[in-house]
């Protein structure tokens, strides 16, 4: 195939509830969670294998996950010209 894609993240896993928490601090909004047990095809651990990445093109992601939402909601603010309020409005 003339492309590749490739897994790209930090090469550890993070829990969904960090995620959510810092997404929640930098958004100004409280998720609404709907707790519920593991569903068929859920996977406990995840994370990106960069290995091939770095192998081909010499880039290894270093960015924390923190700084990454951060600067992802930052960007999301300034592009729907959102100012410093809530995300969702």
């Amino acid at each position: 195939a003339p492309y590749r894609l490739y897994n790209i993240g930090n090469n550890s896993p993070e829990a969904l509830m960090t995620m959510i928490d810092i997404l929640e601090r930098e958004t100004g909004m409280t998720a609404v969670k709907n707790m519920l047990p593991m569903q068929a095809g859920d996977v406990e651990e995840t994370f990106a294998d960069v290995e091939s990445l770095v192998a081909t093109t010499g880039f290894k992601p270093a960015i924390t996950l923190e700084k990454g939402l951060r600067d992802f909601v930052a960007w999301y603010r300034e592009y729907y010209k959102l100012g410093n309020g809530p995300v969702g409005g």
